[in-house]
């Protein structure tokens, strides 16, 4: 009997050697299928439409470049009638990732100044924030729902990417 269990044992420790070594070809073969972040990963762009925002909108894209440091910033005035586009201008010297569009009247068959605002980013997606109608809201209701929005597609695109 001592002579099949050294032959049980060596069956097992066997059993037990090709799992692990069959684990470890598994783990290595799922590591190298992932998808590995390529080199110059961008956060995600932010576009902003605006029209006579001259009231808040200084503080709205300095607020929006701190709570999302490096993202792309683009704010598209249309056809403000205010001060807005100036300040913008101005905003570009302080926020590095700001690119400001001007955007005429709305013409029929041409594309839209979020179309535009899109291809300026050259990004699949983009987070977007419609200001072009912001009478009964402030600033500081929409930022606790944006900082959950930034954090949520920085979690999705982490998702996105392996």
């Amino acid at each position: 009997m001592g002579h099949d269990a050294v032959w049980w044992a060596l069956a097992v420790l066997a059993v037990v050697t090709a799992a692990g070594v069959l684990g470890a070809l598994r783990g290595a073969w799922h590591r190298g299928r992932r998808r590995v972040q390529p080199q110059g990963w961008e956060p995600w762009p932010l576009v902003v439409l605006v029209r006579d925002a001259a009231s808040f909108i200084e503080g709205f894209v300095e607020d929006l470049a701190a709570l999302a440091p490096g993202s792309p910033i683009v704010v598209v005035d249309c056809g403000s009638a205010d001060e807005t586009a100036a300040i913008l201008y101005r905003l570009r010297q302080r926020v590095p990732t700001l690119q400001v569009l001007r955007w005429p009247a709305q013409r029929s068959g041409a594309p839209g100044p979020l179309e535009a605002a899109l291809f300026v980013t050259g990004a699949p997606l983009a987070v977007t924030i419609d200001l072009t109608n912001p009478g009964g809201w402030r600033w500081q209701d929409l930022r606790v729902p944006l900082i959950h929005l930034l954090e949520a597609s920085a979690s999705s695109r982490k998702c996105m990417t392996g």
